[in-house]
């Protein structure tokens, strides 16, 4: 885990856990950044195929902006492959998968 001041809330960073092996792949976010629970999608390509992308929020604490950030799936590490900054700040927590079934 990386070192989040204690004056801070959340964390700074987004992990995910291979069941497989037990490995980790990580990936810390700069500055004073908080980021949200992030979710598996599947390819447009294939949208009831397994999961290629981890998509989700983070909040620069600093600039009161966040962000949409999205990755592949088990290259955390490598950072987003697309980042969409937004010009103010969205809730916290307001994350959810929903489906038409």
């Amino acid at each position: 885990m990386s070192d989040v001041p204690q004056d801070r809330p959340g964390y700074n960073e987004l992990c995910g856990y291979r069941m497989v092996d037990g490995s980790v792949d990580r990936y810390v976010f700069a500055g004073d950044a908080m980021v949200e629970e992030h979710l598996q999608v599947p390819s447009s390509r294939d949208p009831r195929g397994p999961a290629r992308w981890v998509v989700g929020l983070s909040l620069d604490l600093r600039t009161a902006r966040s962000a949409l950030n999205v990755f592949r799936l088990g290259e955390l590490h490598r950072g987003p492959v697309a980042r969409a900054l937004l010009p103010y700040a969205l809730p916290m927590g307001l994350h959810g998968a929903y489906t038409a079934e």
